[in-house]
C-alpha cells in the first residue's frame, strides 16, 4: 500500500465517527417538536444535507473496506 493509502485507511474511522455525529445531530433536529417552525427553506436544506451525509457515509464505508482488504492481502502475500 502507498503512503496515502495507509494515511487514507487511518483517517477513514475518524471521517466516518464525524459524519455519523454530524447524521445524529441532524436527524434529533428534525425530530424535533418545534423543527416545523424552521421554515420550509432550512428544511429543505437539512434533507439535502442529511442525503449528503447518507451518501458520503456509503462511499467511506466502501473505501475502508477496499482499503483494509488491500492491506490484508498485502499482509498475506
Amino acid at each position: 500500500m502507498s503512503y496515502k493509502e495507509t494515511r487514507e485507511l487511518e483517517q477513514l474511522p475518524l471521517q466516518i465517527e464525524a459524519l455519523e455525529a454530524e447524521q445524529r445531530e441532524l436527524t434529533e433536529a428534525m425530530s424535533g417538536p418545534e423543527y416545523h417552525k424552521q421554515g420550509g427553506e432550512q428544511m429543505r436544506r437539512d434533507a439535502t444535507r442529511a442525503a449528503e451525509i447518507e451518501q458520503a457515509l456509503e462511499v467511506s464505508f466502501e473505501r475502508w473496506a477496499d482499503l483494509d482488504a488491500k492491506k490484508n492481502a498485502i499482509g498475506r502475500g
